[in-house]
């Protein structure tokens, strides 16, 4: 049986969260009851360490924060819409919309195969106004699996 990336569960429409600390917060939180990992805390000290490299606002309201990490037991894609756009430590634009990325660290290039489809697909102004939009979680989910459609993969 494959491991599921992204699901239903994995989505979190129109959040009321007011900072990038919070959103990171979300993110561990959701991906621990999510069995991505044993404890939020590994969740978080990976996405922070990523961040202190250099800043996942990719623009266009996007921010993809990602860990490679061997805490992280399987791939999870997570995805945060927030109710009001959030400044993204210091960049000049806010943003709205967060994927957070999380693989373990056996895993081959996983991480950068969804994150080159995520980025290709972000340059469509159709797929980021539908995921500002969409009011039910069945069709965000819809709409990100078209974009991301990725088998694990693991190095030996």
């Amino acid at each position: 049986m494959e491991e599921q990336i992204f699901g239903m569960e994995h989505i979190m429409l129109d959040q009321p969260l007011q900072s990038r600390d919070q959103i990171f917060t979300a993110l561990a939180s959701k991906g621990e009851e999510l069995g991505a990992a044993e404890m939020e805390g590994d969740i978080l000290e990976g996405i922070l360490e990523r961040e202190a490299m250099s800043t996942t606002n990719v623009g266009r309201g996007v921010a993809i924060p990602h860990c490679k990490s061997i805490k992280i037991k399987k791939t999870t894609l997570l995805f945060i819409r927030l109710q009001k756009p959030v400044e993204w430590e210091g960049d000049e634009e806010k943003v709205k919309l967060v994927f957070g990325i999380l693989t373990p660290s056996n895993t081959a290039n996983t991480h950068l195969s969804i994150l080159s489809k995520l980025a290709k697909s972000l340059l469509r102004d159709d797929f980021v106004q539908k995921l500002l939009e969409l009011d039910e979680t069945e069709l965000v989910l819809k709409e990100i699996n078209q974009t991301i459609a990725v088998k694990e993969s693991y190095s030996l």
